[in-house]
C-alpha cells in the first residue's frame, strides 16, 4: 500500500502503469548489473528467480522502448524524494529526542547509499550512546568497508562477532576485509567458519582458495576450487583460478584447459594467460 502511494503521489508525470512496469524492470536490470559487478560476475550468486525475472523484463521492456527515457527523471525523482522523506523523519525525531540511539542509528541507514562519512557519524552516535548496539558496530563495519578504511571495518565486526558469533555474514565480511589487508590466514579461518555456519555460501570456497593460494598452499587452493567447481560448474572465475593453481602444481595441460573453460564462461582475462602458457 505504501509503495502504489508513493508513486501515485510522486510520479503522476508517468502516466500509465505500463511505463511503471517498464521502470521496474530496468531498476531490476541495473540492480542484476551491480550484483555481477560486486561479484565479479559470480551468476550463482544470482537466484533462478531473478533470472526468470530477467527473461521476462527483457521480452517486456524490447515492446515498450519508447518509454525509457522517461525512467531516468523517475528514479532520479524517486531516490531523492525517498532519502529526504526518511532524513527528514529522522532528523526530528533525534530534535525530539537527542539522546536516541534508535533514532542516529536509523537516519545512519536512510541516508544515501554513498554518504559514508554522514552515515559513519551517526552509527558512532548510536554506539556512544549505547556501547551494546550491536546492529549500529554491524553497520558502520560495512560502511567502513565500502570506504576502504579495511581495519576498523575488522575492527566492529570483531565487536559485532562478541554479541553474535552465529550470523556467517558478519564472519565473511570480516574475512573480506582480512583479505584486503593481506591477512590471508586470518582470512581463511573466517571464510572457513563462514562456510561452517552456511555450507551453500559458495563465494566463501573461492576466497579461501584464493588466500591459500597467496600463501602458496596450492594443494588446498586446489581442493577449494575443485569444490566450488562441483557445486556450480560454470563459475568462471573459480577455473581461472585453478588453471592459476594447476600452472604452479605444474599440471600444464590441465592449467590451459581450465583457462580455455574461464574463457568459454565468460572470463576474457583467460585467453592472455592462455597466449602466455599454452602455446
Amino acid at each position: 500500500m505504501k509503495k502504489i502511494f508513493f508513486l501515485v503521489l510522486v510520479f503522476p508525470f508517468l502516466g500509465n502503469s505500463q511505463i511503471v512496469d517498464v521502470c521496474e524492470c530496468v531498476d531490476l536490470k541495473l540492480s542484476f548489473e551491480k550484483e555481477k559487478r560486486k561479484t565479479q560476475g559470480h551468476s550463482y550468486r544470482i537466484t533462478k528467480k531473478i533470472e526468470e525475472a530477467l527473461d521476462s523484463c527483457d521480452s517486456f521492456y524490447r515492446k515498450n522502448r519508447q518509454d525509457l527515457e522517461e525512467c531516468t527523471s523517475y528514479f532520479e525523482l524517486k531516490k531523492m524524494t525517498e532519502y529526504n522523506f526518511n532524513k527528514m523523519e529522522f532528523d526530528m525525531k533525534i530534535a525530539q529526542n537527542p539522546n536516541s540511539a534508535d533514532a542516529y542509528y536509523e537516519r545512519g541507514i536512510a541516508r544515501n547509499w554513498n554518504d559514508f562519512e554522514a552515515s559513519i557519524d551517526d552509527f558512532t552516535k548510536a554506539i556512544i550512546l549505547d556501547q551494546n548496539y550491536a546492529d549500529a558496530y554491524y553497520k558502520r563495519a560495512f560502511k567502513y568497508s565500502i570506504s576502504n578504511d579495511h581495519y576498523n571495518a575488522v575492527q566492529d565486526l570483531t565487536k559485532y562477532i562478541e554479541f553474535d558469533n552465529k550470523n556467517y555474514g558478519a564472519f565473511s565480511a570480516r574475512a573480506h576485509n582480512k583479505n584486503k589487508l593481506n591477512d590471508y590466514r586470518g582470512a581463511i579461518i573466517d571464510y572457513s567458519k563462514t562456510i561452517e555456519l552456511n555450507p551453500t555460501n559458495f563465494i566463501s570456497y573461492e576466497r579461501r582458495g584464493e588466500c591459500k593460494f597467496s600463501l602458496g598452499d596450492y594443494d588446498g587452493a586446489l581442493s577449494d576450487f575443485n569444490k566450488i567447481i562441483e557445486i556450480y560448474p560454470k563459475c568462471s572465475e573459480c577455473y581461472f583460478w585453478r588453471a592459476k593453481t594447476k600452472l604452479k602444481l605444474y599440471d600444464k595441460e590441465g592449467a590451459c584447459l581450465d583457462f580455455s573453460k574461464a574463457g568459454e564462461e565468460g572470463y576474457a582475462k583467460a585467453y592472455e594467460l592462455i597466449r602466455e602458457n599454452c602455446n
